[in-house]
């Protein structure tokens, strides 16, 4: 619930602030500012932690491309903009981020008349207060016939920050197969080695593809399956499957994940260091789409071999906690008649490595489907409905036992398009995880006693809402307070964490928009 037990919350302007309330959310003091410099942007692009008391965020205004540098008062201290250098350039993406004390701007551009992408990149010169010459990398030196017709865009660095991955979907017109394209860098942005993969088209749309970089310029990349490694292999060929390929300069190598009798639905991982990675999601016994239980691996890069493997079925009672009463019982009753009960399917958005090599599993329900109407103009009509709900988080200890898990109750709702506003943002401290995400306001105080209110993008309904979870588990939310006449939302694409206690995000109003910077005190957490 809402507690109001003044603690301290302004606005920052210009060289000022003007306090005009305090807010306890929960247990969380909470100190809410504006960034005044940064509201009458188009859009906001990306943000980049600079050091430690400043930050950069990047954004456009009437077609020119801005980046804004703020000090620790949120202060603003200089508006840098970036054009195109040469004639006929078209920037088409754009991007900035913080590497230890270093902040770039990077992007991709295509010239007038030609389908090949060049990248750049500008380091801002702390010395000259400003973001040096453009660099260009030609595209061309991986493969001359290569069409870069750019899907997304990702930048990846290596744990210690010495290689950089470009990693980019390419879209093949025809339909039917897709490229990914690897460039890998040196600190220096010298090119280390760069190919592209072919990949089955629905491994893209499907978002079922990530990729990781060490230190040594290796790409791993898993991704999912929907056909059988071989045509013999039948016991395979029925399910579902993971791969991991590991790329490198002079080598390819691919390893399958499956884990037995159950089929793996979902899955994402991370790198533990230079010889091992974490893999962890959900699996069915069915085959279907939904899941029974939450894994995790421990692998051995090297040797492609699994070390640790933990499998943990969904117990009834704590995946109906959320349900509505009647639904809940139902739920329950049909679980004691079988001996793997199938739950309603759950994405993996992270899988987190712990400092003491722990594990943490965060997954989200989702899912959508298509109908069909017929329009004024006698036309079929085709509606999409989106819908995403609890957050489900599954903590396992260092020998991958399962220690706790807790759900987050949501529910949200999007027509025709999976917009930014949906879904959910985290933020992480030493003590501490924080979801920020939009949502209906009267779910704050939902008590597991019926249906969860349905969010829908509605401003006039919405709330900005943070929950936290602690490291053992015990969970808590509130939201935002109320700082204007009107309601906004969040860009839960765009929200950064600044510090261990402070993120800045994206709010949303109709077509308006605007920045802020929240600090959470965790002095006296329960």
């Amino acid at each position: 619930m809402r507690k109001l037990k003044l603690i301290s919350f302004h606005l920052a302007f210009l060289f000022s602030q003007i306090t005009i309330g305090q807010y306890d959310i929960g247990g969380i003091s909470v100190e809410f500012s504006e960034i005044h410099g940064m509201r009458d942007y188009d859009g906001y692009l990306g943000f980049a932690k600079g050091q430690i008391n400043d930050f950069f965020l990047l954004g456009f205004e009437s077609g020119d491309y801005k980046c804004e540098w703020f000090d620790s008062s949120l202060a603003s201290k200089r508006v840098f903009s970036f054009k195109p250098a040469i004639k006929g350039e078209s920037i088409h993406y754009f991007d900035i981020y913080g590497l230890n004390d270093e902040v770039y701007v990077f992007g991709l551009y295509q010239q007038k008349g030609k389908e090949r992408t060049e990248v750049f990149y500008r380091k801002f010169n702390r010395d000259s207060l400003r973001f040096e010459e453009k660099v260009v990398f030609d595209s061309s030196l991986v493969r001359e016939d290569l069409r870069l017709i750019d899907y997304n865009v990702f930048l990846i660095f290596s744990a210690d920050s010495s290689k950089l991955l470009v990693f980019q979907d390419v879209m093949d017109f025809s339909g039917k197969n897709d490229r990914v394209v690897m460039h890998v860098f040196d600190r220096d942005w010298t090119l280390v080695w760069g190919d592209y993969l072919v990949m089955p088209h629905d491994r893209i749309l499907t978002n079922k593809l990530q990729a990781e970089v060490n230190s040594d310029g290796t790409v791993y990349v898993l991704s999912k399956i929907n056909e059988p490694p071989t045509d013999t292999d039948t016991e395979v060929s029925l399910r579902h499957y993971f791969e991991l390929e590991v790329y490198s300069k002079n080598k390819r190598n691919t390893s399958y994940i499956t884990l037995g009798n159950r089929i793996i639905s979902d899955a994402r991982f991370q790198l533990a260091g230079e010889e091992q990675a974490a893999i962890g999601g959900y699996y069915t016994y069915e085959n279907k789409n939904t899941m029974a239980g939450v894994f995790a691996l421990r692998i051995d890069l090297k040797a492609q071999k699994v070390l640790e493997e933990s499998v943990v079925d969904f117990q009834a009672e704590f995946m109906a906690q959320h349900e509505p009463k009647s639904k809940r019982k139902k739920i329950i009753k049909k679980a004691t008649r079988k001996d793997h009960f199938e739950f309603d399917n759950y994405d993996v958005q992270s899988v987190l490595v712990e400092s003491d090599g722990g594990l943490t599993i965060i997954g989200e329900r989702f899912f959508s489907y298509v109908t069909t109407g017929t329009s004024q103009f006698a036309r079929q009509a085709l509606t999409e409905h989106f819908y995403l709900g609890n957050i489900l988080i599954t903590h396992f200890t260092p020998e991958l036992n399962a220690r706790w898990m807790e759900l987050i109750p949501k529910s949200q709702y999007m027509l025709n398009s999976l917009e930014n506003r949906a879904s959910f943002s985290t933020v992480r401290s030493d003590l501490a995880t924080f979801f920020i995400f939009n949502d209906h306001q009267k779910n704050l105080y939902y008590k597991n006693s019926g249906s969860l209110y349905q969010w829908s993008s509605n401003t006039a309904n919405s709330e900005i809402t943070v929950a936290r979870i602690t490291a053992e588990g015990r969970y808590n939310k509130g939201i935002l307070p109320d700082t204007f006449e009107e309601r906004w939302m969040i860009n839960t694409a765009f929200t950064r964490s600044i510090s261990s206690n402070q993120f800045v995000l994206q709010m949303m109003r109709n077509s308006e928009q605007r920045v802020a910077v929240v600090t959470i005190e965790e002095s006296s957490l329960w």
